[in-house]
């Protein structure tokens, strides 16, 4: 039987984060879904000792949080495949491990998901702490997937959301397509509302985000675009169910 719920962090040299993100994680979800839930968090190759402060944590939490890892840094993207391969729950979570995304918030994104009907209950940041640069950037990106992908979000770029489990598996996934979940998502038929939530500046690790990934968007969206287009993405006909809703509300 599958489980209820699948939280998946991917995580790269976050030893400063990782115990505090799986304590707040569990404090969450054990008072919603007792043990039918799980958390994964897929170590990318970590240098420093996020794999070790993770499996102490799995410990003490057996059943419930998981430990995979890549024995070399492959990137966010494989880290994203690999969480998603190996989810078991009928809805699947995703949330960074440098907590500026707050675990508090996932109840709102499966909200979306349970209460409302939606296939994807996806998180805008407000407020965000990340300097302009990042936010200028999101905007530029949320404008062309508005425009190409009928993606009307205020956030395309957040990666932090609640989804059916079904919509992310054999996602044929390159280079960086995961910075584009959304527009894959309503490709593969799927509903989508947004809720606000709120942001907060890292506390402790670095961020692996660059102004150079950044200006790099411009060919790799390209080839996305190409990839989409032609169906790469497309749920076969026998897994599509109607949707509740279309676009973003």
């Amino acid at each position: 039987m599958s489980l209820r719920v699948s939280v998946c962090t991917p995580a790269h040299n976050e030893e400063g984060n990782v115990v505090e993100l799986a304590q707040r994680v569990d404090a969450v979800m054990t008072p919603l879904c007792g043990d039918n839930w799980e958390h994964i968090i897929v170590d990318d190759g970590s240098s420093d000792r996020t794999a070790e402060l993770v499996r102490e944590q799995a410990q003490h939490r057996p059943g419930t949080l998981r430990l995979l890892q890549h024995e070399v840094n492959q990137g966010e993207r494989a880290a994203w495949k690999t969480a998603f391969d190996a989810a078991e729950g009928e809805v699947v979570v995703m949330i960074a491990a440098d907590l500026q995304s707050h675990p508090e918030d996932i109840p709102r994104a499966l909200d979306v998901v349970w209460k409302e009907g939606y296939d994807v209950g996806t998180c805008a940041r407000t407020d965000r702490k990340d300097g302009l640069f990042f936010w200028a950037a999101t905007r530029v990106l949320t404008t062309f997937m508005r425009l190409a992908f009928d993606v009307t979000a205020n956030d395309a770029s957040s990666s932090f959301f609640a989804a059916r489990g079904d919509l992310l598996k054999n996602l044929p996934l390159l280079h960086n397509d995961h910075r584009y979940i959304l527009a894959v998502l309503r490709r593969r038929g799927a509903s989508i509302k947004e809720v606000g939530v709120s942001h907060s500046a890292r506390t402790a690790g670095a961020t692996h985000y660059s102004r150079w990934k950044v200006l790099k968007a411009v060919p790799e969206i390209t080839r996305f675009t190409a990839r989409l287009w032609r169906g790469e993405f497309d749920l076969p006909a026998t897994q599509v169910q109607e949707a509740p809703g279309s676009g973003v509300r």
